[in-house]
């Protein structure tokens, strides 16, 4: 049955979005006969008929590019259902691979379960049908014969496929996606020309790494290279993905580059054109990558793993991989465990688990109050992978936690003995909330404890409680309280919440300690200390770091959480990475930032039968530049040769900090706590963004650790929009100003305190905030699941006040090089009679100085652009003394705003790293007040004549900048630096 042809003949009206491409016009399907032209999303609705078949089918062409795509439909059921939000219908808009050029897509819907998984859809009863093919105005697809089949697996009328086609098929929930009839497909001329190209000088790659190796040559580059080979030439030939002509031209093109590239050092190296490092008895060749060690010998020595020798041990290793022939390059993926020791299973297993049989026993083990994403404890509708189910559990019942100890002491043996184990995740990714009556009291006693009385409760929310019994939290089922709901409340139960899940985090630990006592514990949620929605995740990484983490566990790409998680922790801890969802250009900074290892999402053994939108970014099977596949190995291999000379940069010291405000984190305005930033989270990553690339070292301070008296370890504290501050912290930051500190506040700051009551704080400081031009919520972009499987959407601000000074203050800006001063955003306008207008436009001060006491407070009227707060600081890092003994900039000396750089000083030399954030090549100096006269860039092992170059976009150099042993022998006074080792 053809439900439309989208060729012109069709009786009804065609959907929007959708116009027909006659016969023999521009456009179309390659074979030049009428189809249907799509722009956006195909959506059928008022759906009157019986789909009921054995599948529902449909013809594309892609001109260009390849997407996951998917299908949503609603039922009769559905389209009034309760739980239709919640997945009682299907939803599985990225559930499809769809290649460039002719797919044939096949749903097979006899039967197929909604996303809930609680029940069969009723496709006799189908109301709408939605299928995301990655249309758009700029870049249409084209349809043919949307229909009912009988077959359920194979390509029905009138369809006819041909060799060379795509074929991609949904069942329930596992998709698949092949070329059709592969062995008789020929490939394009132009592609049979570069693969013999690539297989006659693989060979002689081959064949110079052989003379290499019967030399004595360790040739681990070369081989990595052959495998990027081997995976243009015979796995990427595979996939309809990476079939098409166009890539596979590209694919074969990078592996030449990089086989030539290769054998050209590789030949140059054993004809003696190009000499290497002399070898002796004292001198053991840097280019040596060690084997790994045997990683039951490590221990944990502060903030690494050390070998038995004390020396750092670095590893990068490929997630699943515990042995095989990536094991030549990575390390193995068994050096950590998830245990899910929490709560008891997972979404994989749970039907094993005692958990699961004690959850439909006890109706008290459901998760009450709560309809959001179930955090991994244990699966709800929205849960990656596993049967359609919800079990979510509340890990405050007994029965629960008895079923929790049954199913650790039955899985025990999986991790214990394992020679390999560096730590056990109890469990991460993880996100809490419960309102079962044992909460509910759990909080009150903690509400009783905190004020003694109600009288204060009352006065901290502005409340009329007769009792704390009185006391029920603020209602959040679907994660957002109420428009109305007291903001002290909501304040003190998402607090609570965070002690509360904590606890629970020790316990699990406890209970896994007596099982294993030795094993390294750790824990967590990465993702939710920098989340608009931390007030409902349970999750304050301060609290796990420092009661339950024996490693710190940090996940992903971003130097911010990481550098933020490393700060919150009372004692050195050593960092892991269980999976890393980045690309490969980001995992190097990662282990400078303090990595001790990572484990790469993913290098599957084959493509995923759930998520092709992950086949897409895996490195063999994916549409992932070959350079970057390389560089993956590259990394692998350069972290085990340069482990030492990483970790040294993890001790350096920061004298620059920026104010990590839990108050400001969980007080957000209730329409934004689905959002995927706040005015706090955009301030804080302005913060970091600039002051991060001004050679030298930034870190965090939390509220905790102010009120202990830590600002007096930093120079200058920034302070990023914290509009929600405690009196005592306030207090800790006045005493830091007046005891000679600097301070640099961003608006809005200092505003209420952390239950939202208005406080005059800025008053102590001569300041008055006589009127605020703050950017309206335009509005929310539909929710996206991330990484770690949470839901956000973008928020759109509106653009709030733009200012361009048209005044400074010439001995403030006295090195301006004509880089207008501006800000955008939050504006407030200031009276303040004793401070010094350092900037100000429209008659506005713009950038307020005040002295406090002994220190100095400069204070930004409005939210400066990334170049002006770059700029300040700048300036105020030379006049507070902030040491930077290196400087990078451009070859005339001006300022790169993306260029990170840190250096360690060493007895003979010194170690620096230079990062390129931007996309583009940037030419760059280093400047440096200790004389060298020999640079090695130690990750190509290449010397350097000058210290200036071009570095690559997204790249990561290393360098050594090599003082004269002589000289430093002749000297009369002893090294200044301690002996590092080359």
């Amino acid at each position: 049955m053809i439900i439309r042809s989208f060729t012109g003949d069709d009786s009804s009206p065609l959907p929007e979005n959708v116009s027909v491409v006659p016969e023999g016009t521009d456009g179309g399907f390659p074979d030049g006969k009428p189809s249907g032209r799509l722009t956006g999303v195909l959506r059928i609705t008022d759906i009157a008929e019986s789909w009921a078949a054995g599948s529902i089918q449909l013809t594309l062409y892609r001109p260009t590019g390849a997407i996951a795509g998917g299908v949503e439909a609603d039922d009769a059921v559905s389209l009034n259902s309760p739980e239709r939000e919640y997945g009682d219908r299907i939803s599985m808009a990225r559930r499809l691979m769809l290649p460039q050029g002719i797919t044939h897509i096949i749903l097979d819907i006899n039967p197929m379960r909604t996303t809930q998984g609680n029940r069969e859809f009723d496709f006799s009863r189908i109301r709408e049908f939605t299928m995301h093919l990655g249309a758009t105005q700029d870049a249409p697809v084209y349809l043919r014969h949307l229909r009912l089949c009988v077959e359920r697996d194979t390509v029905g009328a009138p369809a006819v496929p041909v060799p060379g086609d795509s074929i991609s098929c949904l069942q329930n929930q596992d998709q698949s996606c092949y070329t059709y009839e592969l062995e008789n497909v020929i490939p394009a001329p132009e592609v049979q020309a570069l693969q013999k190209e690539l297989e006659a000088e693989t060979g002689r790659l081959q064949q110079a790494n052989r003379v290499a190796q019967i030399a004595g040559r360790q040739t681990l580059y070369v081989e990595a290279a052959e495998l990027v080979a081997d995976i243009a030439l015979k796995a990427r030939a595979l996939y309809p993905w990476t079939r098409d002509v166009e890539w596979r031209q590209k694919d074969l093109r990078d592996a030449l580059a990089l086989v030539r590239e290769q054998t050209t050092e590789l030949d140059a190296f054993s004809r003696g054109i190009v000499h290497a490092d002399d070898e002796d008895d004292s001198n053991i060749p840097v280019p040596a990558v060690p084997q790994l060690p045997d990683l039951s010998s490590l221990r944990i020595q502060g903030n690494c793993f050390a070998d038995a020798n004390g020396r750092p041990v670095v590893l990068y290793a490929m997630n699943y991989h515990h042995q095989g022939p990536l094991l030549r390059f990575f390390a193995p993926d068994d050096h950590r465990v998830e245990s899910y020791s929490v709560g008891g299973g997972s979404r994989y297993d749970t039907e094993w688990s005692p958990v699961y049989r004690t959850f439909h026993q006890n109706v008290e083990a459901a998760r009450v109050g709560w309809r959001g994403w179930c955090g991994h404890l244990i699966k709800d509708q929205w849960a990656m992978g596993g049967r359609k189910e919800n079990v979510v559990i509340c890990l405050e019942n007994e029965a629960i936690r008895d079923a929790v100890r049954q199913y650790n002491r039955e899985h025990v043996h999986e991790w214990r003995g394992n020679p390999n184990l560096l730590y056990n995740i109890v469990q991460y990714e993880l996100m809490y909330m419960c309102y079962c009556d044992r909460s509910i009291e759990m909080y009150r006693i903690w509400l009783a404890q905190k004020y003694g009385r109600v009288k204060s409760l009352n006065e901290a929310w502005g409340a009329r409680l007769s009792s704390i019994d009185e006391v029920n939290p603020p209602a959040a089922p679907d994660g957002v309280p109420e428009s109305g709901t007291n903001h002290g409340a909501w304040f003190d139960w998402t607090c609570w919440n965070t002690r509360r899940f904590t606890d629970i985090l020790k316990w699990a630990r406890d209970n896994i300690h007596e099982l294993d006592p030795n094993v390294a514990i750790c824990a967590g949620g990465t993702s939710s200390m920098t989340s608009s929605a931390n007030g409902t995740t349970g999750i304050d990484e301060e609290l796990i770091i420092n009661e339950v983490d024996d490693v710190i566990l940090h996940e992903g790409s971003s130097l911010l959480s990481l550098d933020l998680l490393r700060a919150l922790s009372d004692a050195p801890r050593p960092v892991v990475d269980p999976e890393f969802g980045g690309g490969a250009w980001d995992v190097f900074k990662g282990f400078l930032h303090g990595k001790s290892t990572i484990a790469k999402f993913w290098w599957p053994k084959q493509p995923s039968r759930c998520y092709p939108h992950m086949t897409l970014g895996a490195p063999m099977q994916g549409r992932v530049d070959l350079d970057e596949v390389y560089e993956h190995m590259r990394v692998a291999l350069d972290v085990r040769r340069l482990g030492t000379d990483i970790a040294a940069f993890w001790d350096l010291r920061a004298e620059v900090a920026i104010h990590y405000s839990k108050s400001s984190i969980l007080q957000v305005p209730y329409g934004l706590l689905k959002a995927r930033t706040t005015p706090y989270l955009e301030s804080l990553r302005l913060s970091y963004d600039a002051v991060s690339r001004l050679d030298a070292p930034v870190t965090f301070v939390s509220e905790r650790q102010l009120v202990q008296g830590r600002s007096g370890d930093f120079r200058i504290v920034l302070l990023p929009a914290v509009r929600h501050m405690p009196a005592a912290v306030f207090d800790a930051i006045d005493g830091y100003l007046r005891h000679g500190g600097t301070v640099v506040m961003l608006p809005e700051s200092c505003i209420t305190d952390e239950y939202g009551r208005g406080q005059d704080y800025l008053s102590r400081w001569g300041l008055k905030v006589t009127t605020v031009a703050v950017p309206q919520i335009l509005g929310l972009a539909p929710a996206e699941q991330g990484y770690d499987q949470s839901f956000s959407s973008d928020v759109d601000f509106g653009a709030g006040r733009r200012m361009t000074a048209d005044t400074l203050c010439d001995a403030f800006f006295a090195d301006n090089t004509g880089a207008a001063v501006q800000t955008e955003g939050v504006f407030q306008q200031f009276e303040a009679a004793d401070a010094e207008v350092l900037a100000a436009g429209e008659g506005c001060p713009i950038l307020l100085q005040q002295s406090i006491g002994q220190g100095q407070l400069y204070a930004f009227a409005g939210t400066p652009t990334h170049d002006t707060l770059r700029e300040v600081i700048d300036v105020l890092m030379d006049r507070v003394g902030v040491r930077r003994p290196v400087r990078v900039t451009g070859p005339q000396g001006e300022s790169l705003a993306h260029l990170e750089c840190r250096v360690v000083h060493t007895k003979f030399h010194d170690l620096i790293y230079l990062v390129n954030e931007a996309e583009l090549d940037v030419a760059f100096r280093i400047r440096s007040e200790r004389p060298c006269y020999r640079i090695r860039e130690m990750r190509s092992l290449k010397y350097w004549d000058e210290p200036a170059g071009v570095i690559p976009g997204r790249q990561t150099l290393l360098f050594k900048f090599m003082e004269d042993p002589v000289d430093i022998g002749r000297r009369e006074d002893p090294p200044e630096y301690d002996y590092h080792g080359f």
